[in-house]
């Protein structure tokens, strides 16, 4: 970089081949009014620097900033698709009415459809009047990735007529557009309702001027709101839900805190999760709020959570992560870390990630948030019907799994005394493939279930494969078919858990075009990796699209977690949010 400098001072020339590695040093560098100018007009040269170099320059400039903006503001009308994208991520956080006039612009001249929801993004994040009402009329846009943009962009205002133009699209949407405008009423209100247009447009009428309360100018309006659902009774309503929902729009940090404080009280799955996700918040009141709230978790993520921030905390929040890992411990005679400091966190971590689920048990906590650990399949009659070790139970079972191209690489040797059949070596002498051990768990386990039994089969890679029916009710034949097709099952590129998983909860349902014989009660699911292909890719948002599909169904779902580069806090969180287990193999 210096030397980049030294040959710009000295000959006025940038070189013509600025390698994208440099952008760290241009976040990372405080630069002045003059080296500032330097380091936009450098940014510049490469278009993938732009969007995260371009904002923190133009903030800092001084008297150049109108004369920078001239030349920025070309992007906005290159003929490059991906330099007007960068150009609305890039400006949609500055201030400026100028911002705003040629967002606005670019949204009515557009047509490039990826371009065109970048540009509705940026619009929303900027909130103004004429903004909402383009976004709401792109929400008749013939481009799904339009309308899903849209639909995003509308969930960021506060105004009367949010939840009402997200309901009335609703009525006539399907596929992908459905599914985003559910989700988008539900990270608005933080209510559950029957996904239909019509139930959403009764609610709001019977409720709406209430609901409105919570978006109040006054603060000490919505402080009284937010109280008022900490304090209502969980068998009435999802506290956490609607408290959470509260979070992404809020401004005041008084406000935020009392969100996350009364967060904290309801120890829900849900409000747990929505503390951890409140750790990365940008403002510094909110972030505290959460490490204290999650001192209230015995929860085997919880420490992990705490610790995994460490490095980026300044001295009030590791102080405040010490206190909340003390109090999670058992006190100062069980914690023994004497003070807080970065490395003694990291270093009791490093000597004690191994024993937390033991030591919340030994504390006295119960149930799954404890991390209890699945009974020992080694009775006699669960000698076969286990499933990587878990028990299969259930009489209409689904199995999950994963046929990714990933599942070719060697598995991993299971720990001693681990009831999951035969994982190694395979009849060549040679250690098995993770698809290999996946096919004998499949095999072995269809033997043992007996006859009657409800049991189906869905593989996925970048599509999802779904056997026969659906669900089947088992017998001589179609046992033998079931074993045909798991021997047959070839690997295939990607991993599409998303649409996975919506196939799974979609089987047995009148919607089912399969006809299955039922929906199931219980789910294995098995995965090697992260999600890479689907509708989304987001683990979080994988996780809570499977919440709403779960609600009133309570389907089980236990998930095995196969090799070391398996997302760990995925898996774990899908099993524990819906009353399963979670192994790694």
């Amino acid at each position: 970089m210096e030397s980049i400098n030294e040959e710009y001072y000295r000959t006025g020339k940038i070189p013509t081949a600025f390698p994208v590695t440099t952008l760290k040093a241009l976040d990372a560098l405080g630069w002045a009014q003059k080296e500032a100018a330097h380091g936009l007009a450098l940014v510049l040269q490469v278009r993938n620097a732009l969007v995260r170099g371009m904002v923190r320059n133009l903030e800092i400039l001084g008297e150049d900033r109108v004369e920078v903006w001239k030349a920025v503001l070309k992007m906005s009308q290159s003929p490059d698709p991906q330099d007007r994208a960068a150009f609305c991520d890039a400006v949609k956080g500055l201030p400026g009415e100028e911002v705003d006039m040629v967002l606005l612009s670019m949204e009515g001249k557009e047509r490039d459809p990826v371009v065109l929801a970048t540009t509705l993004d940026a619009l929303s994040a900027r909130r103004s009047e004429e903004g909402f009402r383009r976004l709401v009329k792109r929400l008749q846009d013939p481009d799904v990735s339009v309308v899903v943009g849209a639909v995003r962009g509308i969930t960021r205002y506060r105004r009367p007529d949010t939840v009402p133009v997200l309901a009335e699209r609703l009525k006539t949407a399907e596929g992908r557009i459905f599914s985003d405008l559910t989700e988008a009423l539900f990270t608005v209100t933080g209510k559950h309702l029957p996904d239909a247009g019509a139930a959403w447009e009764g609610w709001w009428k019977k409720e709406g001027v209430n609901f409105l309360r919570r978006w109040a100018p006054e603060v000490q309006t919505r402080l009284d709101e937010v109280e008022g659902i900490g304090l209502t009774d969980e068998r009435l309503i999802d506290v956490a839900a609607e408290l959470a929902a509260l979070l992404p729009t809020e401004t005041d940090a008084k406000v935020r805190e009392a969100i996350i404080e009364n967060l904290s009280i309801h120890k829900s799955d849900f409000a747990r999760l929505t503390l951890i996700r409140a750790l990365y918040d940008p403002l510094k009141g909110t972030r505290i709020a959460a490490i204290r709230g999650l001192s209230q978790y015995q929860h085997v993520s919880v420490p992990e959570e705490l610790v995994r921030i460490v490095p980026l905390a300044d001295d009030d929040e590791v102080q405040a992560i010490f206190g909340s890992l003390r109090a999670l411990w058992g006190g100062p005679s069980e914690f023994r870390v004497d003070k807080a400091e970065r490395e003694a966190l990291l270093r009791w971590w490093d000597n004690n990630k191994d024993r937390v689920a033991d030591q919340f048990l030994k504390l006295g906590a119960r149930g799954i948030a404890s991390g209890r650990k699945p009974p020992p399949a080694t009775e006699a009659q669960w000698q076969d019907r286990n499933f990587y070790g878990l028990r299969v139970e259930s009489s209409r079972v689904l199995f999950v799994v994963d046929v990714s191209l990933s599942m070719e690489e060697p598995a991993k040797k299971p720990a001693k005394g681990t009831a999951t059949g035969d994982p190694e070596p395979g009849a060549d002498g040679k250690p098995l493939k993770k698809i290999d051990v996946a096919k004998n768990e499949l095999r072995r386990v269809l033997r043992s279930l007996p006859d009657g039994t409800q049991c189906g089969l869905v593989f996925f890679s970048a599509t999802e494969k779904v056997w026969d029916q659906g669900m089947v009710v088992m017998g001589p034949d179609t046992r033998a078919k079931a074993i045909k097709w798991v021997d047959d099952l070839k690997t295939l590129a990607a991993t599409n858990i998303y649409d996975a998983l919506e196939e799974a909860f979609l089987i047995g349902t009148p919607k089912d075009p399969l006809n299955a014989a039922g929906p199931p009660d219980t789910i294995f699911f098995v995965s090697d990796g992260a999600p890479t292909a689907g509708k989304f890719l987001d683990p979080l948002m994988i996780r809570t699209q499977v919440k709403r599909w779960n609600a009133g169904r309570n389907i089980k779902i236990h998930v095995v977690g196969v090799g070391d580069d398996h997302d760990v806090v995925f898996c774990r969180n899908l099993a524990e949010e819906n009353g399963g287990y979670y192994v790694g193999r």
